[in-house]
């Protein structure tokens, strides 16, 4: 008997473990499974994503020339290199979101078809894959609605990520920069970056639907008009107008902030602010309508960027834009205030100000640095008793303050009481 229970303690004792490890086997199954359906998931969403957004891409290059100019700002492109097989479309901006659906348009890069560096990322596992067999003398084609930007690739070379100088803008020449992480083979996060540099070499105007005298119409028009339509199709005239105002009166501010201060002694610190302060204004008055005020530079977004609480798509790009601006200089704060029509908004009002905010947020400004805060119609700029007051009421301001750019407007200068 003592025997028989003996045996029967060690066949259990030894059931045990082989239990746990049933269970552990059944468990890791179980996450790999999970894993490789997510994995699985995630390719196909990229894949059905890039079929979408190239299916509309080439139907609406079938469509009539549209008047305003593609390249005034990132408008969605397509990147190929025949050789390689390779196409991909490509997005404003190089969020995580982005990325794991395209090619994203690196912000404050270059535009095509302008002199400038056009820096393109993505992902060495999906999109850029093949960039491990590209050689030199490779064409790649850049393509918007209206025209294919052939470039010829001049160079590769291998950087560590903090080397961003392969971005910087290339002076008078239209290049092309394609990033992604090296080596293609590495598991985990990349420790460098494979870089492709290409050239410029010819343009292929696609202009479907257009005929010579439009086009000759639009290349005589006036610049200033051209800098009105390019950002902006859908704002009403008289924002149109306050921003070739702003652009001819930079000349002016030019002259009065060359102005001696008072006693005749110059300030170039202050110079300097009021120099950066003019060219953030020139620059962020290129995709958003600003103004600057006592309180700093304000960008508008204006009602009609919004659906609902959510800002439309170009609306985001420009946005995006503004952030890739600001964030050159770091000791810049902003803060994103929203304002209303009516008592029963003020909540809409601080959610369009969030939403800003995260777009700004997340296409490269610290969070930290960008506050949001709804005002309700507390703030109004016109009368409510008309359907254009109500309008020009809904807005979200981006107000950019900091001591770079000083605390006094470009039409304002200090001055002394002081006998001379």
């Amino acid at each position: 008997m003592k025997i028989q229970l003996l045996f029967e303690n060690r066949r259990s004792i030894s059931r045990g473990p082989g239990r746990f490890w049933r269970w552990s086997r059944s468990l890791f199954l179980l996450i790999a499974i999970i894993a490789l359906g997510y994995s699985g998931w995630m390719y196909f969403d990229a894949y059905r994503h890039e079929r979408e957004e190239s299916d509309a891409f080439d139907r609406a290059r079938k469509g009539p020339a549209r008047e305003a100019s593609p390249p005034a700002e990132w408008v969605t492109a397509k990147l190929e290199i025949p050789r390689l097989g390779l196409s991909a479309m490509v997005d404003e901006g190089v969020g995580e979101n982005t990325l794991r659906r395209s090619a994203g348009h690196i912000p404050h890069t270059g535009l095509p078809g302008r002199p400038g560096n056009v820096g393109v990322a993505a992902h060495r596992d999906t999109l850029f894959r093949s960039l491990q067999g590209i050689k030199k003398h490779d064409r790649i084609v850049l393509s918007t609605l209206k025209s294919d930007y052939n470039y010829e690739v001049i160079s590769t070379s291998i950087v560590n990520p903090e080397d961003v100088r392969v971005l910087d803008p290339s002076r008078g020449l239209k290049t092309l920069t394609l990033v992604t992480c090296y080596p293609f083979e590495f598991i985990g996060h990349a420790p460098k970056r494979f870089i492709v540099r290409a050239q410029q070499i010819d343009e292929n105007s696609r202009s479907t639907g257009t005929t010579l005298a439009r086009r000759n119409a639009r290349h005589a028009a006036p610049q200033a008009d051209a800098e009105t339509h390019k950002i902006q199709p859908e704002i009403s005239a008289d924002a149109a107008r306050r921003r070739v105002d702003a652009e001819r009166a930079i000349p002016e501010r030019a002259i009065l902030s060359e102005a001696p201060a008072a006693g005749g002694q110059p300030q170039p610190e202050q110079a300097a602010k009021t120099a950066l302060r003019m060219r953030l204004l020139r620059q962020l008055d290129g995709w958003l309508a600003t103004r600057d005020t006592p309180r700093g530079l304000v960008a508008t977004v204006g009602d009609v960027d919004f659906s609902g609480p959510v800002l439309r798509g170009m609306a985001v790009n420009r946005v995006a834009r503004i952030a890739a601006i600001v964030a050159a200089y770091p000791e810049l704060r902003v803060r994103v205030d929203g304002h209303a029509d009516c008592t029963v908004a003020e909540a809409v009002s601080r959610r369009r100000a969030e939403d800003v905010r995260s777009v700004l947020v997340g296409n490269g400004l610290p969070a930290d640095a960008v506050a949001a805060r709804g005002f309700g119609n507390t703030r109004l700029l016109a009368s409510n008793a008309s359907a254009t007051g109500r309008r020009e009421n809904r807005r979200v301001e981006i107000v950019i303050s900091g001591d770079p750019i000083g605390a006094l407007p470009t039409w304002d200068r200090t001055y002394t009481l002081a006998q001379r």
